[in-house]
């Protein structure tokens, strides 16, 4: 009996010592990436990417171009959660993370059905104006983002504790995203009270709107207006404002 009762206890425990090491197998790859070589087709040059003890980034490239998008790449290393958030954020999607205290704010985005209208827009083009397309709005947003830091170093959330009022019973919660410059980057959340539970109706970059919505209507005109070729002009454009300092 005593011989059952250890085998069943080693077998407990080397059972528990898998699932422990299979969980940090799991938890060490959703990790980013930061030593070794990296290929990507969308680099003209290599570039050098540099960390020091304090996890401060110095990039090295060749040109603007492939400096932005490494820049990019970078910001997405270190805040994917918070890119992945905002994409979710604008296809309705939160509740998939934050379960039913998000609903609400699904609810609102998905009647604007933003990807399905997307992907509608999109199907219409020709394979070389999807491609050439794609590619201009990628660089446009890699570079509004990495336009917003400079550094990784020293950032912290603050939110402050008072929340306040908005029209009706809703109140807003307001944070910060203090950079290493001490610049914050303010993002606020709209917040109501159902069921005696608060929840999240929606979420405020810069203390306005998501900079998708902001821009729907702009690039929806211009679409409309002068074609996929337009906007891709449009978009390169502003992208190298960006890259350049003058946005």
């Amino acid at each position: 009996m005593r011989r059952i009762v250890w085998r069943l206890v080693v077998v407990l425990f080397a059972v528990v010592a898998a699932l422990c090491i299979a969980a940090w197998l799991a938890l060490r790859g959703s990790l980013p990436r930061y030593d070794g070589r990296i290929v990507a087709s969308a680099l003209a040059q290599p570039v050098a990417v540099e960390r020091d003890a304090n996890g401060s980034v110095t990039l090295r490239a060749q040109n603007r171009r492939d400096l932005t998008w490494t820049l990019g790449y970078v910001h997405a290393q270190e805040r994917f959660f918070e890119m992945d958030l905002l994409r979710r954020r604008a296809a309705g999607e939160l509740a998939e993370l934050f379960g039913p205290v998000a609903l609400p704010a699904d609810r609102t985005a998905r009647a604007h059905r933003v990807r399905a209208r997307t992907q509608e827009g999109l199907a219409s083009l020709s394979a070389e104006d999807q491609r050439e397309l794609v590619a201009a709005f990628s660089d446009f947003s890699v570079a509004t983002y990495a336009n917003q830091f400079d550094d990784f170093s020293g950032e912290r959330f603050e939110v402050d504790p008072k929340a306040a009022p908005a029209p009706g019973n809703d109140v807003i919660v307001k944070t910060k995203l203090i950079q290493s410059n001490g610049e914050p980057v303010q993002l606020d959340y709209l917040l109501r009270q159902e069921q005696a539970e608060w929840r999240i109706i929606d979420v405020f970059l810069s203390g306005t709107i998501s900079q998708l919505a902001a821009r729907r209507s702009e690039f929806s005109g211009i679409l409309r207006e002068q074609g996929a070729r337009g906007l891709i002009a449009v978009l390169r454009q502003k992208t190298k404002a960006l890259a350049s300092g003058n946005s």
